[in-house]
């Protein structure tokens, strides 16, 4: 089971750790690094696209580089878009970072 890991501005970061956290899921600050194999504009497109991000990280194939995930701009994450991507994440033979570019 790989886990998932978040990339976030701080004000992001801590907002998420203060909702508390779903097992498997860790936040980081900000870094770089990654094969970026999508990109949504916020993180109610984790959602809308939930069924190509599966597609896209079922098929990513076996790798050394962690698969990223990038959302443009977010305040904060929901249950919703967490499950979004962790559960296709959980299932991912690489590790998969979703990175947040910006706060909106």
């Amino acid at each position: 089971m790989a886990e998932l890991i978040v990339e976030a501005p701080r004000v992001v970061e801590q907002r998420l750790r203060a909702a508390g956290l779903p097992l498997g899921v860790v936040v980081v600050g900000p870094a770089d690094g990654g094969e970026v194999v999508m990109s949504v504009l916020s993180p109610e497109g984790l959602v809308r696209e939930r069924d190509e991000l599966h597609r896209v990280l079922d098929r990513a194939g076996t790798g050394e580089e962690p698969l990223v995930v990038v959302v443009e701009a977010a305040e904060e994450l929901g249950p919703d878009e967490l499950d979004a991507i962790a559960d296709p994440a959980r299932r991912s033979r690489r590790p998969v970072i979703l990175r947040i570019a910006r706060s909106a």
